[in-house]
């Protein structure tokens, strides 16, 4: 046998040999990592998880599921997700909405068969996984709800050789953050083995987690430097790798401003963006030069540096007064223009925000393609919106090709 030949014969004796579900994604690094925010928040009454219509129905509208009243819900989303490939399990019928005589339905979060589906997606299309939100308001009242998403992904991440890592949201909480999240975090290990987790993202030798919510100039967010470093501190005394979700303009205050030290301690920087440009143009004109900016301080700061990336945006059912596709998505051109400027600037990996949210429209999942797919009621962004016919994953193709991009040398 030539020596190609038995090279190639004893690789595939060697994968035969793995055991069922080896891990195909090296997790100990995030070099050329493809990740997308996943928020998990959707459920359904009934789906065991007491939170009602969380994620698609705004608790501040009239509607009630008990005393359907057509045309008085306030929808909490933008898009309608495509559910025709999901199992029965993770299936609820939105009361009172049909289309074409069929009824409409949506999933619930809770069911780990929807994490299952949702992660085999982002396996067939070379995804690499997820940072996994979990929200510091929503732990001492749903903590057992946030926990069984977790467990979900844990699994579907396992079954589908993915990777994750959790991402800490501090929006509107009001308490002691570091606190919570020592207690969080060491509990999480304790009773999860968290880190131990095959697909548990790792990078440097160390864990990763991140924390989101800091450098905000608002009252929903941690504001005091001082705590949000000695939240960043008490992270790495635990021997954890730690990234931070911060504004879009923090490089100009990481040069001298109370934010400074805080920004310089972070091991990964990951700015927020979302809503930032509205056209591929305005991201050429001003989102560019911006990521070449943030690289050059990343770099000075010694300290890697997250891009994030979005397919577009809109959140009019939510907010009525604002436009509908307010940055529309160009059929994915947007998205890969940001994408290419990432890659051209230097960082050796990229967030997409994000896999699931429909709510502000800047989900890459399978999600209707045009209007007779959504009820009549609302406002919608279909993936036809732009004058494209488009098919229902065109998204994670597109997410696809971006983490092949980011995997060339």
């Amino acid at each position: 046998m030539r020596p190609l030949a038995l090279a190639l014969a004893l690789s595939f004796l060697a994968m035969l040999a793995l055991p069922q579900g080896a891990f195909a994604i090296d997790a100990t690094t995030l070099n050329g990592k493809v990740l997308t925010g996943y928020q998990g928040w959707f459920r359904c009454p009934r789906d065991g998880s007491k939170a009602g219509w969380d994620g698609y129905i705004s608790p501040k509208g009239p509607w009630r599921a008990d005393r359907d009243q057509p045309g008085k819900r306030q929808w909490d989303m933008d898009m309608w997700p495509d559910v025709s490939e999901m199992e029965s399990s993770s299936l609820c019928e939105m009361p009172g909405q049909t289309r074409g005589g069929k009824k409409l339905q949506v999933f619930t979060s809770f069911a780990p068969a929807t994490q299952q589906t949702h992660f085999r997606w982002m396996r067939e299309h070379g995804i690499d996984g997820v940072l996994l939100q979990r929200f510091l308001i929503k732990l001492q009242t749903s903590y057992a709800e946030n926990d069984q998403v977790l467990k979900n992904v844990i699994a579907a991440a396992r079954d589908n050789d993915r990777v994750f890592a959790i991402e800490y949201d501090v929006t509107d909480f009001k308490g002691d953050a570091l606190a919570t999240l020592k207690s969080d975090w060491t509990r999480l290990n304790t009773q999860f083995k968290l880190t131990k987790a095959r697909g548990y993202q790792h990078d440097e030798g160390r864990p990763v987690v991140s924390f989101w919510g800091i450098g905000f100039k608002d009252n929903r967010r941690i504001n005091d430097p001082e705590e949000a470093l000695k939240i960043i501190n008490w992270f790495k005394s635990q021997g954890v790798r730690v990234m931070g979700g911060v504004p879009d303009n923090w490089s100009k205050d990481a040069v001298d401003s109370p934010w400074s030290k805080v920004y310089a301690a972070l091991d990964i920087v990951q700015p927020w963006t979302v809503g930032t440009y509205r056209s591929s143009e305005d991201f050429a004109k001003r989102g560019e030069p911006q990521f070449t900016q943030d690289m050059a301080v990343a770099r000075r700061n010694k300290q890697d540096y997250m891009p994030v990336i979005y397919p577009g945006f809109s959140w009019k059912n939510r907010h009525p007064q604002t436009q509908l596709n307010r940055v529309p998505r160009a059929g994915g051109d947007f998205l890969m223009t940001q994408a290419q400027a990432a890659k051209t600037a230097g960082a050796r990996m990229v967030k997409i925000a994000m896999f699931d949210e429909i709510n502000e429209a800047t989900a890459i999942f399978k999600v209707a393609t045009t209007l007779d797919q959504v009820p009549e009621d609302g406002e919608w962004v279909t993936l036809d919106s732009d004058g494209k016919a488009l098919p229902n994953d065109h998204y994670l193709q597109v997410s696809g090709r971006i983490s092949r991009l980011f995997k060339e040398k």
